[in-house]
């Protein structure tokens, strides 16, 4: 658990446009050893946003939810 996260959990991230990651962000966090986040969106995998970005959605609770 980092910052209150924890894999699984889907998350919401808002990155400045300033930075390599910029954008809206929302799927399942993975948690990462150095403290920085990776989000699996539907599109693509994001690494190495920072925690100061993320903003939890909902506690991962085993299962994968998807929007049709």
């Amino acid at each position: 658990q980092v910052h209150g996260l924890k894999t699984g959990d889907r998350v919401r991230a808002v990155v400045p446009a300033k930075l390599k990651t910029a954008g809206i962000h929302v799927g399942r966090v993975q948690v990462r050893k150095s403290g920085s986040f990776s989000i699996k969106t539907r599109e693509k995998d994001m690494d190495g946003i920072s925690a100061m970005y993320v903003h939890l959605i909902q506690r991962g609770d085993g299962y994968e939810y998807t929007v049709a």
